[in-house]
């Protein structure tokens, strides 16, 4: 079933129109295949199409032009893992023929937004430089907000903040799961997956915008949690079965866990890197803890969950000002990449998964099995 938006005045790039009508078209799963803009002249009934973009799944975009004298279809492939993309050439042309040597390189920033595109023409002569010129330039504000430094000479580029396509007819950011207003940094329609307290804000409780990405609409992800859980999933889980039973469960839990690692003091106990963890009940279990806090009435429905993973918890480390998380882990014999590990596996076992479905209050739970944590620290 398509979706339409209506808005006035007219888009950027359009000829002279001042009313343009967007429709949507979405496969049986929801992705977004097609998109067509008509526009309808001030004296005019009808409303004519104007552009047409393709979506294939697989990198490729159609584009079918109706503006001119002659209508005219573009292709344009992306390359994988948003490296770039192929000069944009003509659908009439042969397949040899249509062999580009053109190519636009995206430099993106840690979060895979592009900042600049670069394109390169591939010289002829062996003994010669590829010829190369600025195409766009791009910034971005925390919450997506684009500013154009430099509008793309040679064809709209369809990966922005995060990678995603922004929508310069209503400027909505698409994500997949949802559209996202990046000026107010909302979505324009509810979480589908109940991350946050708000089921509107782009990141709620209090997470950092620059730090992690949601990749569709529906979870954010931090970077961080992801980095320790693929280090030690590279490292066969530093050998623990503990570590790898919990970092696997965390990696898949439908309750979304959120890490951030800061180099900061937070304990005194010896140990070089430290944790907290901050659940988000639903609205029902605060009620019920409200009415008997001290009861096992209790019953945690956790929707997400924030963990500190903390360097350099100690204080005679401090004396290395700049290394001392490093240099802590170095006196206790483990990496700093596994200590992060472990400290996150305590984490999502006691204070997370430990509470999960249980009937008693959470403060009675979180170091219950003390056995098991102490196998795991060994």
């Amino acid at each position: 079933m398509p979706i339409e938006f209506i808005q006035e005045p007219q888009p950027t790039g359009s000829s002279g129109n001042s009313l343009f009508r967007l429709t949507m078209a979405y496969d049986g799963s929801g992705r977004r295949i097609s998109k067509t803009r008509w526009v309808k002249s001030a004296n005019s009934q009808d409303w004519e199409k104007e552009l047409v973009t393709h979506y294939t799944g697989i990198g490729t975009e159609v584009r079918e032009s109706f503006t001119g004298p002659a209508a005219e279809t573009k292709v344009v492939v992306n390359m994988p893992q948003g490296l770039g993309r192929y000069g944009i050439e003509d659908a009439v042309q042969s397949a040899e023929s249509n062999a580009s040597k053109n190519f636009e390189w995206f430099l993106k920033n840690h979060l895979g937004s592009t900042m600049l595109v670069y394109g390169t023409v591939a010289s002829t002569n062996p003994n010669e430089a590829d010829v190369g010129e600025k195409i766009a330039a791009y910034d971005y504000r925390a919450f997506g907000e684009m500013v154009e430094l430099t509008p793309p000479s040679t064809g709209k580029v369809t990966e922005n903040f995060t990678g995603k396509e922004h929508d310069d007819e209503i400027a909505l950011d698409y994500f997949g799961a949802r559209y996202l207003d990046p000026m107010l940094g909302m979505w324009i329609s509810v979480d589908p997956k109940r991350q946050f307290a708000s089921p509107y804000l782009y990141v709620g409780n209090g997470y950092n915008p620059i730090t992690g990405q949601d990749d569709d609409g529906g979870y954010y992800n931090d970077k961080d949690g992801k980095a320790i859980y693929e280090t030690a999933k590279k490292n066969d889980f530093y050998g623990n079965p503990i570590v790898k039973e919990t970092l696997e469960w965390g990696a898949s839990s439908p309750n979304p866990i959120n890490v951030t690692i800061t180099k900061k003091d937070r304990f005194n106990d010896g140990y070089p890197v430290g944790g907290d963890t901050d659940n988000s009940y639903s609205l029902m279990s605060n009620i019920l803890d409200l009415f008997a806090p001290s009861s096992n009435a209790f019953a945690p429905d956790i929707v997400s969950s924030k963990v500190m993973i903390y360097n350099g918890s100690y204080d005679y480390m401090q004396k290395s000002k700049e290394n001392y998380s490093r240099a802590g882990v170095s006196v206790k014999g483990m990496p700093l990449e596994e200590w992060q590990a472990r400290t996150l596996t305590h984490e999502i076992d006691f204070h997370i998964k430990n509470d999960l479905g249980k009937t008693e209050k959470a403060s009675n739970l979180e170091h219950r099995n003390k056995v098991r944590d102490e196998e795991m620290w060994k």
